[in-house]
């Protein structure tokens, strides 16, 4: 599902345009080391009101919307952006890319015949899991930061994605139809302690850790429609999050206090909305589909 975006046309010059990201995320111009600048309090989307699906940020209250990644041909999705928040990882032309915050060092981490989609940050920077289809079935694979050593953790001829790594580091968490219908489980990030979490007869998938990770939010047709829930960290505890219309996507924020998601009653909107499901605010309301966000630490 796409997890998109929205925002005014951009016409200024695209240097003038990295320049004023640079000062909008933090303020500097650089980074630790001389590297690109982390983000700080944003959310990174994917938008097509400007034309093609491609990668925005704004403000964690809806404000500010600017173009990040300048990525042309194909449909830009699922952008994660990494723990110290001086990259962004996406998927491209059924690729994984990743691109420095200051909208430099755009790079193909995977390059191959398959289809790549989905990354996953662990939890230190140092791996991305991410699904893949290049064995001829859908499997979640691990890699270095830098695209090398990509290893199939599931190893299943099911169909595995949508992988979320756990704030420990010690669990991945995946969306899996290998029971007969969708469920979420868990793997460690070496293939071993699978672990079904969700074991419903409804459709269930797409989820994400709390940063304390205790919990899990995920979607679930359970109920009417596609909706957001929560559950303890071993599937226990279900609840529903009380959103409009249909939830997909979800994302906890850094601090553990909101979710954001996209969906809503009528197309596709960042929506954000408390954990403990009060105060839900429309942070895009554009007439394009907007979706997928990301937090920014």
């Amino acid at each position: 599902m796409l997890r998109s975006a929205r925002v005014p046309a951009v016409t200024l010059p695209l240097f003038l345009v990295s320049c004023l990201l640079s000062l909008v995320a933090c303020g500097d111009s650089t980074g630790p080391n001389g590297g690109p600048p982390p983000l700080r309090d944003k959310i990174v989307f994917v938008s097509d009101r400007d034309g093609p699906a491609r990668l925005y940020v704004m403000d964690t209250d809806g404000t500010n919307p600017t173009l990040l990644a300048l990525a042309t041909g194909g449909i830009v999705t699922n952008p994660a952006v990494s723990p110290d928040g001086t990259k962004i990882a996406f998927q491209h032309n059924s690729e994984i890319w990743v691109i420095n915050s200051d909208r430099t060092g755009q790079t193909n981490l995977t390059n191959t015949l398959g289809l790549d989609n989905w990354p996953s940050w662990s939890p230190d920077g140092s791996k991305i899991a991410f699904e893949s289809d290049r064995d001829g079935d859908w499997e979640i694979y691990v890699m270095n930061a830098d695209g090398t050593n990509p290893i199939n953790i599931t190893n299943h001829d099911a169909s595995d994605r949508s992988p979320a790594w756990s704030p420990d580091g010690s669990k991945i968490a995946f969306t899996t139809d290998r029971d007969g219908d969708l469920e979420v489980y868990a793997i460690a990030p070496d293939g071993t302690g699978l672990v079904n979490l969700t074991q419903d007869p409804a459709s269930d998938g797409t989820a994400d850790w709390s940063p304390d990770g205790s919990r899990l939010v995920f979607v679930s047709n359970r109920t009417t429609g596609n909706k957001l829930f929560l559950m303890d960290a071993d599937g226990s505890n279900v609840s529903a999050l009380p959103i409009p219309g249909n939830g997909f996507s979800p994302a906890w924020s850094p601090d553990g206090l909101r979710i954001a998601f996209d969906g809503g009653a009528t197309g596709f909107d960042i929506w954000v909305i408390n954990a403990d499901g009060t105060s839900l605010t429309n942070l895009t309301n554009d007439p394009g589909p907007d979706g997928d966000p990301s937090w920014s630490p």
